[in-house]
């Protein structure tokens, strides 16, 4: 799966979960490993039934963050991941 498709299914995913009153508000996170080990999650505090692709935070196969959104309020990685400060 490519990343674009990947980035569309989890906001599809997020929608159909909002929409059985499955998450309320901006409860929980969604996250995919991707092929090459990285992983795309969504923001912190935003609801599953809005979510924007281009909005999704990508981390590498070392968990470092290689795009995170503008404005976005995650200022770490999610806790399950647990990645190690980024040396670039």
């Amino acid at each position: 799966m490519t990343e674009t498709k990947a980035r569309e299914e989890i906001c599809r995913l997020g929608r159909s979960l909002f929409e059985r009153g499955l998450t309320p508000g901006s409860s929980g996170n969604i996250s995919v490993k991707l092929d090459d080990g990285g992983w795309l999650v969504t923001p912190t505090n935003a609801s599953l039934g809005f979510l924007d692709p281009a909005r999704l935070s990508r981390l590498d196969a070392g968990s470092c963050i290689c795009i995170r959104p503008i404005r976005s309020r995650s200022r770490c990685c999610p806790r399950s991941i647990r990645a190690p400060p980024c040396r670039r």
